[in-house]
């Protein structure tokens, strides 16, 4: 039975030039585990602001009415729902403080995760499941596996390796979100109804939603009535997001996909009124900042390795 090539797998997704195959990941071993701290600590940071946030809204929560729950808060059932809510809210806010003052201590990470894991799952819990939290639910169960103490050289590459599990699973959400435009566009197509590969796609799209939801965007009417710039957008956007993992796995593109895909959320408010400030704050905070991105932009190494560019484009900047 032959081997899975691993190697050719790794070089499938993560390209070929020098800069990424000759600059280890681990060659700045101390500098990375550095910044990765750093990044481990603004994260929990972040979690203290978001449960902070919600403490006006507390007595909403309280008072809202029969849930539809959600396995993961099934447990509140088994009580007066006011205080079973109450001790979901109460655990977020405290594991999220606990999660900041000791990103060292596993149980502490635990504790951080579980408050959120639970907020989530309630708030999802009256018949709408939103997407705005699963990055910072399933990225604080990566943490979990973090080591607790740091031992000399094995534990920062521990820490580096999980640190880089944890991009490379943003990286899948976002392939997964492509995979489905695509797939949708396949069926479309098989149907005979209009795909993204129609030259008007985003302007009926834009337009369908502002009157759907009955809302008006900051740039949807320019949307509409200029269908094919429009166009150009969403098919920039579904490669964005299909070739996510592509990118992910290519460092030298940490920062300007981080970045582009954060600017993706932002337009999409402006066009389409759909806004996900927590996923910006992810792809900022572990893209835009990421630790493994070098100083700069490394243009002709970005090029070579854009995913899925033409051998004849990759060749001219060898």
């Amino acid at each position: 039975m032959k081997s899975i090539p691993l190697k050719k797998i790794r070089t499938f997704f993560s390209g070929e030039s020098s800069y990424e195959n000759r600059v280890s990941l681990f060659h700045r071993q101390t500098r990375e585990f550095q910044h990765i701290q750093i990044l481990i600590r603004a994260f929990y940071a972040v979690m203290v602001m978001f449960a902070a946030f919600q403490l006006p809204e507390w007595h909403s929560y309280l008072g809202r009415g029969k849930a539809d729950l959600l396995w993961p808060v099934s447990w509140i059932s088994w009580m007066e729902q006011r205080d079973g809510v109450l001790s979901v809210l109460a655990l977020w806010l405290s594991g999220s403080v606990i999660g900041f003052v000791f990103p060292q201590s596993r149980g502490a990470r635990v504790w951080a995760f579980l408050g959120f894991f639970f907020f989530a799952a309630f708030n999802n819990s009256f018949g709408k499941i939103g997407h705005s939290l699963h990055h910072w639910v399933l990225i604080s169960f990566v943490f979990i596996f973090l080591p607790s103490v740091n031992q000399g050289r094995v534990g920062r590459q521990r820490v580096i390796q999980i640190f880089v599990a944890m991009q490379l699973l943003i990286g899948v959400t976002y392939t997964m979100a492509g995979i489905g435009k695509l797939g949708g566009t396949i069926l479309h197509l098989w149907n005979g109804e209009m795909s993204a590969l129609h030259p008007q796609a985003m302007a009926y799209m834009v337009a369908e939603r502002l009157l759907q939801t009955n809302t008006q965007s900051l740039f949807g009417p320019w949307f509409v009535s200029h269908p094919y710039p429009s166009w150009l957008f969403l098919l920039g956007a579904v490669y964005l997001q299909f070739a996510s993992l592509w990118f992910v796995a290519r460092p030298v593109w940490h920062r300007a996909w981080g970045i582009g895909v954060a600017l993706f959320h932002i337009f999409s408010y402006f066009t389409f009124t759909i806004i996900f400030p927590q996923s910006v704050l992810i792809l900022l905070l572990f893209f835009g900042c990421s630790p493994f991105a070098g100083e700069g932009f490394h243009l002709r190494s970005m090029i070579r390795n854009l995913p899925f560019a033409p051998a004849i484009l990759s060749r001219f900047f060898k």
